[in-house]
């Protein structure tokens, strides 16, 4: 193997060493994301098929809640619709 073979295998082999390097350090950023993301969504991130599947039975208590708490809205959809009304009803009298 003459010299300038030499440097060139080296050469290549650090800058493989390097890319091994990046990608091991990007694949261990990337995990940390995955497990904060489980983490968020309430998941351990082994099943995620089926863990995702289970957090659809919690569906049913948030949407009752999120129902509940529109009752206190009425006050203001009132107003909006008689607003609507008394603006169209403007509308209509002036064309």
């Amino acid at each position: 193997m003459s010299a300038d073979t030499k440097k060139l295998f080296m050469a290549f082999c650090m800058d493989c060493d390097r890319k091994e390097t990046e990608y091991a350090a990007k694949a261990a950023e990337l995990h940390k994301k995955y497990d904060s993301t489980c983490k968020q969504m309430g998941i351990e991130g082994k099943k995620i098929k089926s863990e995702l599947a289970a957090l659809l039975s919690d569906l049913p208590d948030i949407f009752s809640k999120i129902a509940k708490s529109t009752g206190s809205l009425q006050e203001a959809v009132t107003f909006y619709g008689n607003f609507v009304n008394f603006i169209m009803k403007r509308i209509s009298t002036t064309n």
